[in-house]
């Protein structure tokens, strides 16, 4: 498997890819014995060296992306106008929906490391103003910063808001 995604990344990505496997791995497709941590899956401190000195060598940090990302090319669509409050909360919240799509909503919290704290699915029913209450309990309820995001499936109309929520 790590020989086609290899493969795939050289083609799609063409000079643009970083060759993390030339002279880290063998020809049967294991780390090589001098940068293997011990377990034939991660790399050790000379494996991690020799990577870091790859994306070095690569002067990712000075290239401009600035064409691939204009964000005048991108079509932003209409949504819902939400609001969160209170915000910051101390375990529960209100969800404030303006929007005339029915369908089904997801309402996710999610940390400053991508991991999913909470999520609340239902349908809205009818268009205007609606309101949803989400109770947080257990873990999701520490002190921090999370990334209130809200779907919305109205037969093929997809959209998505995300709302920052402090949780103290």
């Amino acid at each position: 498997i790590q020989r086609a995604v290899r493969d795939s990344i050289f083609a799609i990505y063409g000079d643009m890819a970083i060759d993390f496997w030339n002279g880290l791995a063998a020809e049967n497709g294991f780390i090589l014995p001098e940068f293997d941590a011990g377990d034939g899956v991660h790399v050790n401190d000379a494996g991690h060296r020799l990577l870091f000195e790859r994306v070095l060598a690569a002067g990712i940090d000075t290239i401009d992306c600035a064409g691939f990302t204009d964000v005048a090319d991108f079509e932003i669509p209409e949504g819902p106008a939400v609001k969160l409050y209170p915000n910051p909360t101390t375990g529960q919240f209100t969800v404030e929906l303006d929007t005339e799509l029915r369908g089904e909503f997801r309402i996710q919290l999610i940390d400053l490391l991508g991991r999913e704290l909470y999520r609340q699915e239902g349908r809205l029913h009818g268009g205007g103003l609606q309101r949803i209450t989400c109770q947080l309990t257990g873990d999701s309820v520490r002190s921090q910063y999370v990334l209130c995001l809200i779907t919305i499936q109205d037969g093929d109309r997809f959209v998505r808001r995300a709302v920052p929520l402090v949780i103290r």
